[in-house]
């Protein structure tokens, strides 16, 4: 450990979703980006194929 006062801690939230980073003591976090990697595993949405199935019914 360091007992420099300028020292700050940094915060790292890895969510389901997001990736926030910032250092402890700030109102909010100063990067925020996605936490998904890669491509999706449909190439349709897949809203779009749940309305096909209704309009086919």
């Amino acid at each position: 450990m360091c007992d420099d006062d300028e020292t700050t801690a940094l915060v790292c939230d890895n969510g389901s979703g997001l990736v926030k980073a910032g250092f402890a003591g700030d109102d909010a976090p100063r990067a925020v980006f996605p936490s998904i990697v890669g491509r999706p595993r449909h190439q349709t949405p897949m809203l779009e194929t749940r309305l096909r199935a209704r309009e086919v019914s």
